[in-house]
């Protein structure tokens, strides 16, 4: 049994908040009350999973490459807030937010589907075959975060490059 973690905890429940929300965002209709509310509440989610991985060590035992990409989050979420309450660039704000918040989000379910496939017992006990040793090496780990996060960027990114522009065609033709 594992003892209680406040800031693993916490993270745990931001990154669920924001995947559901970042889903409802996705999935709904742009522009409305909804979207809003929704989309902050995953802004909100996110800064808080960010922010509390950042006081996560146990991984490392220190700063590490997640604290990094937890940092990089932070910006990406940042930069696409500003269009919205700029409205700036004048002619392309939604499209740098909607590009900005999309890709905020494939990268949440990229770090949830590793998180996922590092946590599959019998992937930890294959990998590791012939060792001897269960459980992933830090290499293997390595591996299994990294594939699997380039395959759900280049799955996310297919289907941000079919999605996005239909999604602002239909923001631009409501508005």
């Amino acid at each position: 049994m594992s003892e209680w973690n406040a800031p693993g905890h916490g993270h745990h429940l931001a990154a669920w908040l924001a995947l559901v929300s970042g889903a409802v965002v996705l999935l709904g209709r742009k522009g409305t009350r909804g979207h809003r509310r929704w989309g902050w509440l995953y802004l909100l989610s996110m800064t808080a999973m960010n922010l509390s991985s950042l006081a996560i060590y146990r991984l490392f035992g220190g700063f590490g490459v997640f604290h990094v990409l937890a940092i990089c989050s932070l910006l990406t979420l940042l930069a696409a807030i500003v269009p919205v309450r700029t409205r700036k660039p004048a002619r392309n704000w939604a499209r740098a937010h909607a590009t900005l918040i999309t890709w905020s989000y494939v990268g949440l379910v990229a770090a949830a589907a590793s998180e996922l496939m590092t946590r599959i017992p019998a992937l930890g006990t294959w990998v590791r075959a012939g060792t001897g040793k269960l459980g992933l090496s830090g290499v293997d780990f390595g591996l299994i975060v990294g594939s699997t996060s380039v395959l759900v960027a280049v799955l996310g990114g297919i289907l941000v490059a079919a999605l996005l522009p239909r999604a602002l065609a239909r923001l631009a033709s409501a508005a």
